[in-house]
């Protein structure tokens, strides 16, 4: 016969009925980042030895400067989403006091036309790029258009931080730098070409840009919404 004394003591396993469910999500949440990223690096691993990019520096040099570019377009996302990360804290503290990611982040002048913030745009472009380079290396003329069109977007940040800001956010400078060592990279390699605009191609591209920065912006409220809640 059980006494009072065999009584289990509550846990917090015990009391909350939603705990299965909750490690079950998380479970789930770790397998779909596998999923996910196997499933980009076969695309992108297929598309190199497919096409042969290997005989081509440019396109190698591209491919090293827009992998890094999308890593660095992810730490600006989390850090527009408050979510710690070393890499994060550690490269947005290297000026020290005249350093402030969060700040630069936070200010008006980080989402384009008020609505849709530039880290997004940032890693959209980073990974348009790359899909654009491992999957149709031939169109990478437009590449090279398209990132002309982005340099002065470069400059007014430049100018931002420092006159208007008065402090820096090291994430987005190596942006910048990344988006004039892609320019100089396809410069120096000839890749800046006059395309003949063919329509089929120019839908390809389009979508290649349009695809990654939509799910993007689709997927940052839900993003946001599962850290609050957690």
């Amino acid at each position: 016969m059980k006494t009072g004394n065999d009584i289990v003591p509550p846990t917090e396993r015990t009391e909350d009925p939603n705990y299965v469910l909750s490690r079950r999500k998380e479970l789930f949440r770790r397998i779909e980042r596998i999923i996910l990223l196997v499933a980009v690096v076969v695309v992108i691993v297929v598309g190199y030895t497919s096409h042969g990019l290997f005989l081509n520096t440019g396109v190698n040099i591209l491919i090293v400067a827009n992998g890094f570019g999308i890593y660095i377009g992810y730490l600006l996302i989390l850090k527009q989403l408050k979510i710690q990360h070393s890499h994060a804290d550690k490269i947005c503290s290297i000026f020290k006091k005249r350093s402030s990611c969060n700040d630069i982040l936070g200010s008006p002048a980080s989402k384009f036309a008020g609505v849709i913030s530039w880290s997004e745009v940032g890693l959209g472009y980073f990974t348009s790029n790359m899909l654009l380079l491992v999957l149709f290396p031939a169109l990478v003329h437009y590449l090279a258009l398209i990132n002309i069109c982005a340099l002065p977007y470069t400059l007014w940040s430049v100018w931002y931080q420092r006159f208007r800001a008065h402090i820096w956010c090291p994430l987005c400078l190596i942006v910048q730098t990344l988006l004039w060592a892609i320019f100089i990279t396809d410069l120096s390699c000839g890749l800046i070409r006059w395309p003949e605009f063919v329509l089929s191609d120019v839908l390809v591209v389009g979508c290649i840009y349009a695809i990654p920065f939509l799910l993007i912006s689709l997927l940052i409220p839900d993003i946001e919404t599962n850290e609050g809640s957690e």
